[in-house]
């Protein structure tokens, strides 16, 4: 996951079923890697990592922030 010259790999544990596909719903620590709190909801950048089987994440309910 990328946001400006800050990038972080993380690992989906679970899917937000209220979401539209594409967001990515993350831990407050790894949402602080990014962005600040006031900030709220922010656009970034991310792809499954090589080797990852892409089958492995569901549906497409799996989402980016």
């Amino acid at each position: 996951m990328r946001r400006g010259d800050e990038e972080i790999d993380i690992e989906v544990t679970n899917y937000c079923v209220a979401c539209e596909w594409g967001y990515v719903d993350v831990s407050p620590v790894t949402f602080d890697k990014l962005a600040g709190p006031e900030e709220g909801t922010v656009g970034v950048e991310w792809r499954f990592i090589e080797g990852v089987d892409e089958r492995l994440v569901g549906d497409s309910s799996i989402l980016a922030v």
